[in-house]
Parts: C-alpha cells; structure tokens; sequence
C-alpha cells in the first residue's frame, strides 16, 4: 500500500522530485543535451536522491570538521564531464535527441515547440554533411544545432 502512495504523492508532485534539469527544461531555461545522453542519464540515475530537495548531507570540510551541505550541491566525484552540445560526437547526439523529446512531452510543452525540435534535427540528421567523409562538415552540423 506505501509504494502506491508514494506513486501517487510523486504523480502530484513530479516536478518535485525531479533532477534539476527536468525542472530547467520544464521551465524553458536551456539544458545541454549532455544530460540526456546514455552517459548522462546513468549519471543522474546513481546521483537523485529519492528525497525532499532540501536535503541535506554531512561531508567533511578542509579543516577535518563536518557540516552539513544542501545534497543537490555536491557532485558525485564519479559522474563525467559535461559535454557541450557542439562538442558531442553524433552518437551522443543520437542518444540525446529521443530521449530530450520524451523529457520535453512529459514537461508539457507545447506540441508545435515538440515538432519543430523534431523537424530541425530530423533535417540535420539527413542533411549530406552528416555522412560526408570531411569531420569538419559533420562539426559544423553539431555547432548549428
């Protein structure tokens, strides 16, 4: 009976108990596909914390005492870098654009916002630089998008 409660408590409160970038991209703000790539959501995956997003952890501070620190600050010291979009390799690019457009329906945005994402990297993905033998063509792709 909880685990159903606690379904139903996040249905209500989804944005809540979201990673800070679902609730970036829920509010339209910019967030680099990096984080919806497959490295980047296995990332988010070990980091969330299943808790309030106030909480708070206690790490040891350079004098040896301990405080008490907001979770969502601290960085897993084994999460990689972020990746810039124009630095993504066309696999990452690959893996992030499904995933971004699943994240942007279950946001609600708007379904003409959803299809012109789709529209634009549609055309970047069949566009003739993609499969050109020059990586500068394929580059530039990734800088326009």
């Amino acid at each position: 009976k909880q685990p159903a409660a606690c379904l139903e408590e996040w249905k209500k409160n989804k944005n809540k108990y979201a990673p800070i970038k679902c609730r970036k991209l829920k509010a339209g703000e910019y967030c680099e596909l990096h984080y919806f790539t497959n490295k980047g959501l296995d990332d988010a995956k070990d980091t969330v914390l299943m808790g309030e997003p106030d909480m708070l952890v206690m790490l040891p501070d350079a004098n040896g005492a301990h405080t008490w620190i907001p979770a969502a600050t601290v960085k897993d010291p084994k999460a990689s870098a972020v990746v810039r979009d124009e630095n993504l390799s066309w696999e990452q690019f690959l893996e992030a654009a499904p995933h971004i457009l699943s994240m942007m329906k279950v946001q609600d945005w708007p379904d003409d916002c959803i299809n012109m994402h789709i529209q634009f990297w549609t055309a970047l993905q069949n566009h003739h630089w993609h499969h050109a033998l020059d990586p500068l063509k394929q580059c530039a792709l990734l800088l326009y998008q």
